[in-house]
């Protein structure tokens, strides 16, 4: 059983919470391109770099959250409240969970003419109990999950996202 942190926490956790999502990549894992510091703001570090044979850049997010990585895995475990954190949000529900795998499903809200764009995540969450570190590793699924009517046929965002959580020392 966890508390619930404060509004502030919350406010702070959902800001990481978002930067860790979004920290998917559209090329390989291996990168030649070095990380170049963005911004700063409220405590948070953003970065970005080139990805191989893309025009997109992929970025990263850095930055102390004083809450237990518990209550940042419960939150993010939390897949019916992913819509009130996650921007343009309008639908997320758990598809399937065993053990420290999980699907999930979102629809991401578009402006016409474009059609909203579902989801289908794969996690995979590992723990370190000697560190306790967690790690989380996200990728598209999109063949788990039929095909919606009025949703856009693009259901593949980034290749991978990883979320990586340490103890506050």
């Amino acid at each position: 059983m966890s508390t619930a942190p404060n509004s502030t926490k919350l406010l702070f956790i959902r800001c990481a919470l978002y930067l860790s999502v979004c920290l998917c990549t559209v090329g390989g894992t291996a990168n030649a391109y070095e990380w170049e510091l963005k911004k700063q703001a409220d405590g948070i570090d953003v970065y970005t770099r080139r990805v191989s044979d893309s025009d997109i850049k992929e970025f990263k997010g850095e930055g102390i959250v004083r809450v237990g990585v518990g209550t940042i895995v419960e939150l993010l475990r939390d897949s019916a409240q992913f819509k009130d954190w996650f921007p343009r949000t309008s639908a997320s529900a758990l598809l399937e969970r065993d053990g420290d795998v999980s699907y999930q499903y979102s629809v991401m809200s578009t402006p016409w003419p474009i059609s909203d764009r579902d989801n289908i995540f794969r996690s995979v969450m590992a723990r370190d109990e000697a560190t306790g570190r967690v790690e989380i590793t996200v990728e598209a699924a999109p063949d788990h999950y039929p095909v919606q009517k009025r949703r856009s046929e693009e259901r593949r965002v980034g290749k991978e996202c990883r979320s990586r959580w340490s103890p506050y020392q």
